[in-house]
């Protein structure tokens, strides 16, 4: 008969990692109307798009330090698809 796993046997759980209050930027508002956001989000990535072909360097993320370009590029991506699909859009 093969040893049965107990809880001891897991593996250890590392320590929490620390709270880390959340940049000003990153804070939630309150909803304008749906065009109103819309709007604002395809301006926003224009800006994103124009700023990735300037050769100044890229501000640090509050959360991730820096990140290059394609980090910026990829990160926007996922963020912006992920709340796409959690409000099935």
């Amino acid at each position: 008969m093969a040893p049965v796993a107990t809880a001891s046997d897991a593996p250890s759980v590392p320590a929490a990692l620390p709270a880390l209050a959340p940049a000003p930027e990153l804070l939630a508002r309150p909803p304008a109307t749906w065009q109103a956001d819309v709007a604002e989000l395809q301006a926003l990535v224009d800006r994103l798009v124009a700023r990735g072909r300037e050769a100044t360097p890229w501000p640090e993320h509050p959360a991730f330090g820096k990140l290059s370009r394609r980090a910026w590029g990829v990160l926007t991506y996922r963020h912006i698809d992920h709340h796409l699909r959690q409000f099935g859009a």
